[in-house]
């Protein structure tokens, strides 16, 4: 292994699960607001390791969802139903 970021064994980081479970729900929040979309025209060339991959990375795009969440303005109602 060349990049074990929490460490492996009895020393292992003990944050590993809060950081994994703030990277998915960091996912969730983006996909939940976004779609993606390959950069069009870009060519996507796979190779086998132990997974398929594309061999150049996979260059993306984010396109703003056209019911999310963030883009309506506050009407103030989010609020209100939190306070009461």
């Amino acid at each position: 292994f060349s990049y074990i970021p929490f460490g492996f064994g009895p020393r292992m980081c003990i944050g590993q699960p809060f950081a994994l479970q703030e990277a998915t729900l960091v996912l969730s929040t983006i996909m939940r607001e976004f779609v993606p979309e390959l950069v069009p025209g870009y060519k996507v060339w796979p190779v086998l390791k132990i997974t398929i991959r594309p061999q150049n990375g996979l260059p993306m795009r984010l396109r703003l969802r056209a019911n999310a969440e963030f883009a309506k303005p506050d009407t103030g109602r989010e609020r209100e139903r939190l306070t009461s």
